[in-house]
């Protein structure tokens, strides 16, 4: 029995061990160029997606294709950035480290990683790692509150463009955004597709209005309304 517990002891300390390693961790890791780097492939997924009717299958497939070109060499050379699966659901930016490099050798394991990796979060819009405090509802910051406002905006105006596209198409105006989505007018990103219900008031619709769900980070119920005629915001961002 001894020797069982023994054993079990050696497999748990060398499980432990081999999550860990030693290797060169790039001089002068920037998170928040790290950050705008997946600001721009984020808004180059969308449009490639528009322009090409699919995800990128990678950011090399970006960056390649000429969609994105604002990412320096020093930025490129520091960080791997990655698309989480097909649509792609997260961007993640992790730390190039060096196994056979000169310089002093830094030990990292997962909690390394974590600590290090800068993810943002297509479906609720959450940024994750090193700068960044964790995006809930307690600790929102002023630019975090205005990215939420915006990202809603941008949303709401696209759609009222596109209702002008299906009226021209059809002769009419669609009946709501379902309508619109199946005929594929319209794209929206996926945060704001979970974050908020995006309805067209009135037929013809006069307003365009957008009511946040639970995932929202600032929470459920706040409203954004759009005025087609004047082109104008209320609510929600605006009227605070």
């Amino acid at each position: 029995m001894r020797f069982v517990c023994l054993l079990l002891l050696v497999s748990a300390l060398i499980a432990m061990a081999g999550d860990e390693d030693w290797a060169v961790v790039p001089d002068s890791l920037d998170p928040a160029k790290a950050k705008k780097a997946i600001d721009e492939i984020r808004e180059q997924c969308l449009i490639f997606y528009m322009d090409r009717g699919r995800a990128p299958e990678s950011v090399k497939e970006l960056i390649d294709s000429k969609y994105v070109v604002g990412i320096d060499s020093a930025t490129l050379t520091r960080w791997e950035f990655r698309l989480g699966f097909s649509y792609p659901t997260s961007i993640t930016a992790r730390p190039k480290v060096s196994h056979t490099g000169s310089g002093e050798k830094t030990r990292i394991g997962s909690t390394w990683w974590r600590q290090h990796t800068v993810t943002y979060d297509f479906l609720n819009g959450h940024w994750g790692g090193p700068g960044f405090p964790y995006y809930g509802t307690e600790n929102l910051t002023e630019e975090q509150k205005s990215e939420l406002v915006i990202d809603a905006q941008e949303a709401i105006e696209n759609i009222a463009l596109w209702t002008s596209v299906f009226l021209s198409d059809r002769g009419r105006y669609p009946h709501d955004m379902k309508e619109m989505r199946d005929n594929g007018y319209g794209v929206i990103t996926p945060a704001v597709y979970v974050q908020w219900d995006l309805q067209l008031v009135g037929s013809p619709p006069t307003q365009i209005k957008a009511i946040s769900s639970h995932i929202m980070p600032e929470g459920q119920g706040k409203v954004l309304i759009y005025d087609i005629e004047t082109e104008k915001f209320s609510g929600y961002g605006v009227d605070e």
